[in-house]
């Protein structure tokens, strides 16, 4: 998993400018400013950063009804956003692989609208 020889073979597609790291898997133990200068000596940008939750994560990040779950994966989405800005990446993709639930009336669709609601909220407050 040596992401910053990705980059550097990423560099040599024709026509390909930006790329996309998934959050934490690519990035984890990297220093931002280490990616930034594989970035720049391969030509390419950050195009965005897309968060991809753990499997323990599996009944909703921001909607599942464990709350220090959620607050870690609120705590892991301001972390994402960091990583974007540093890297000047353009967007933060938020993909709830998983939402906690398979079939439909399986959860109460108020209380976890409102979870996410709420989560977006200390998302995009946070400092």
């Amino acid at each position: 998993s040596d992401v910053l020889g990705l980059v550097a073979r990423q560099g040599t597609v024709q026509g390909l400018d930006l790329v996309y790291f998934n959050y934490p898997q690519h990035l984890a133990g990297l220093q931002p400013q280490a990616v930034v200068a594989a970035l720049e000596a391969a030509g390419l940008r950050a195009g965005g950063v897309a968060m991809r939750f753990p499997e323990s994560m599996r009944l909703g990040a921001f909607t599942g009804p464990d709350e220090e779950l959620r607050q870690q994966a609120i705590d892991m989405t301001v972390d994402g956003c960091r990583w974007a800005q540093e890297l000047g990446a353009d967007e933060l993709v938020v993909w709830p692989q998983t939402d906690g639930y398979d079939y439909q009336l399986q959860l109460d669709y108020p209380a976890a609208w409102a979870k996410a609601v709420d989560s977006f909220t200390k998302v995009a407050d946070a400092k």
